[in-house]
């Protein structure tokens, strides 16, 4: 076995900020290009659900079957009040703790 070990090389502080700022700029210019396509590839998106949304709509249904994959919408409905001391009460009284909507 040899018991000799590789020369230590030591980096000066100079070069490794330098490289820490040229990874960093370089990482910028990645995420900025990404960013743009991903956002292109949103507005494709958005535009295809819009246009399966309407399908839905037009034709009274909430799936379709595809050979590619189904397809379905989901109606949410939220309500709020602008009273909450009588929203409480009205929780308390009538023990619906299950109208209470925890949101991060």
């Amino acid at each position: 076995m040899n018991n000799t070990s590789a020369p230590v090389v030591e980096i000066s502080l100079e070069k490794m900020v330098k490289a820490y700022v040229k990874i960093r700029a370089r990482r910028t210019e990645i995420k900025a290009a990404f960013d743009v396509e991903d956002g292109a590839l949103v507005e494709q998106l958005d535009a295809v659900k819009a246009a399966l949304l309407a399908h839905c709509k037009d034709h009274g249904v909430d799936s379709v079957r595809t050979s590619e994959g189904l397809f379905y919408r989901t109606v949410k409905q939220t309500y709020w009040t602008s009273d909450w001391e009588k929203m409480h009460e009205f929780i308390l009284e009538h023990a619906e703790p299950s109208l209470l909507d925890k949101r991060n």
